[in-house]
């Protein structure tokens, strides 16, 4: 499947090289803790990329004030090498490789920002991604570098050069610098990338495009830098003032081989511009993850709500290029476990959340997320927040009909409704929202159900259930609770009350209130912080021995009107026959 095509004169792979993707990731990680240091953003910064490590366990709590560590963390030791550093840096002569120390000597107020690993390697994914929606193979390496074999998939775009300008355009807007090229294989489309001048310079990435009949030409143009050399090899060729591939190209074979060994035929392959080299496909994950994590913890839910902006962006691009929605949506936010423990907490929240029908736009997942994050009292000082999605869904695309173009109303009016449910569950709980449905009873409360508003659920479960073997008619499982509401057996010996009262209460109580007054014209009810006069009131119905099964209901029910200082309204009381205690349970306006 990775392999080189069968004629390698027609293969065609793009490279993206991410030439500033340490220093972004440093940015975006600063930012993530106080988006204020927006401002500070042009100060001379370095990066030096550690590997993912446990933090052991403090030997005693650090305390905080104004969310500031007393005790500061190790700092990095000064013959630490930076791996890169932003144009500010530049300037004063700071450069990679340095140390630390070097480093400070030229400009006194460098920042330091340390990155993960598996941030970088997560970053690449979330990419490599992103352009698997331009070609069926791709490729990535650490720390800037990703692959798309575009063989046979350029003119759905228009071309080499407009496919690689939509590439370079959504790379952009997920905040990355980028620099493109186009050739015969990844070594010399990467080498192309990095060292060659742009043919076509747009808005979006400078864009290099080498033609097969040209690559020979270009490639010996190409400095032995963009050669993957040893530092002794290629300090050894460029004393013997070999500065090109062509400068290689011209020299014996019967020179070369002894210095380069095993690699002697890739290398001077490369020369004559042909690369034949392998692409190894980059498997996506099918849970998909984005995660940002900062060194000092934050407090309030402002700067959550700027990482959640970069979190939703990143993942629906991924989300798109997939062909895939997210049907299930986890938030995990972490604490700072020092605080944490001591505030005695969980490690991390998170929060979980059912979407009535599956999302890949970032305005559609930033606004279900945002709606309770906005609400949210953290427990301690978060330090990282991760989007999660575990089950995934193809993406349906809604066809437009020939009125809708005609008149240029395009708008997805009906995809509202499961967005607005979406909503409302992760505000107020998935038990809260529903479809309200009739039910034969005679009790005023059991008269009316909440049946789940997600067909996905429903969707999900028949399919769980197809797969698995069919359930038995006599079998529990095989009754829904909605089929049991509607084929519930009710003795009846006279129609429902509601059926019967000509303007039926607008408002039953979730739990009906006890009456201490004695029921009657010209008395006085108390409700609330009102005081009611009975008007009148008049029997309406008897209920006896209903659900004598489980447990026997005998009331009497009383309409009432009542008034009082600043209105009247109707009242629903009923009286329990064997202890005689009376209850309000609705009310009309």
């Amino acid at each position: 499947m990775s392999g080189a095509s069968p004629n390698p004169q027609n293969r065609r792979v793009l490279a993206l090289i991410l030439p500033d993707l340490l220093v972004e990731l440093a940015l975006r990680q600063r930012l993530a803790q106080a988006p204020e240091l927006l401002a500070e953003a042009h100060r001379p910064l370095g990066v030096v990329v550690v590997e993912e490590a446990d933090k052991p366990a403090p030997q005693q709590l650090s305390l905080t004030v104004a969310g500031q560590p007393l005790t500061e963390e190790p700092e990095l030791p000064a013959s630490e090498p930076l791996v890169a550093v932003n144009r500010e840096a530049e300037r004063f002569g700071v450069r990679a490789k340095q140390t630390i120390a070097e480093a400070s000597a030229l400009v006194s107020q460098l920042v330091v920002v340390k990155v993960k690993r598996a941030e970088v390697e997560r970053a690449l994914g979330g990419l490599a991604e992103v352009a698997l929606g331009y070609g069926a193979t791709v490729a990535l390496a650490s720390p800037d570098t990703v692959w798309v074999d575009i063989t046979g998939s350029a003119h759905l775009f228009g071309g080499e050069e407009a496919l690689a300008q939509d590439l370079a355009e959504r790379v952009r807007e997920l905040g990355h610098r980028v620099k493109i090229a186009v050739s015969a294989g990844p070594e010399l489309a990467r080498a192309f990338a990095r060292w060659s001048a742009p043919s076509s310079k747009g808005a979006t990435a400078a864009v290099t495009l080498i033609a097969p009949s040209r690559a020979q030409s270009a490639a010996e143009e190409l400095p032995i830098q963009a050669l993957a050399l040893a530092a002794d090899d290629l300090g050894y060729f460029t004393r013997l003032g070999l500065l090109t591939l062509g400068d290689l190209a011209r020299q014996p074979r019967s020179a070369l081989g002894p210095r380069l060994g095993k690699d002697a035929a890739r290398i001077l392959a490369l020369c004559e511009g042909l690369d034949d080299t392998p692409l190894i496909p980059y498997v996506p994950p099918r849970v998909v993850e984005e995660e940002t994590t900062w060194e000092d913890g934050v407090s309030g839910t402002e700067p959550l709500g700027f990482v959640l902006r970069g979190l939703s962006a990143r993942l629906s691009a991924r989300l798109c290029a997939r062909g895939e929605a997210a049907e299930l949506l986890d938030v995990t936010l972490r604490y700072d476990s020092t605080i944490a423990r001591f505030r005695g907490v969980d490690p991390q929240l998170v929060l979980h959340f059912k979407l009535s029908q599956p999302l890949h736009r970032e305005a559609d997942l930033r606004r279900i997320v945002a709606s309770r994050l906005e609400r949210l009292k953290l427990s301690a000082p978060s330090v990282g927040m991760k989007l999660t999605v575990p089950r995934l869904a193809p993406i349906v695309q809604r066809q437009l009909s020939l009125s809708e173009l005609l008149v240029g109303d395009t708008s997805r009016g009906e995809e509202d409704l499961p967005l607005v449910l979406a909503e409302l569950t992760a505000d107020i709980g998935e038990s809260r929202v529903g479809v309200l449905s009739l039910v034969d009873a005679h009790r005023p409360e059991s008269q009316s159900a909440l049946a789940p508003a997600l067909p996905v659920q429903a969707a999900n479960r028949k399919r769980r259930t197809s797969k698995g073997k069919e359930p038995s008619l006599l079998s529990p499982r095989s009754v829904t609770p909605s089929s049991s509401l509607r084929k519930s057996s009710l003795r009846k010996s006279e129609p429902p009350i509601w059926s019967r009262l000509p303007s039926p209460p607008t408002r039953l109580l979730s739990q009906p209130v006890e009456l201490t007054s004695v029921i009657s014209a010209g008395s006085t009810l108390i409700l609330g912080h009102t005081v009611y006069t009975i008007e009148r009131l008049r029997f309406e119905q008897r209920l006896d021995a209903i659900e004598w099964w489980s447990r026997p209901v005998a009331r009497d029910y009383l309409r009432l009107w009542l008034q009082s200082e600043t209105g009247g309204m109707e009242a629903l009381v009923y009286v329990e026959r064997p202890s005689g205690r009376r209850f309000l349970q609705a009310v009309g306006d």
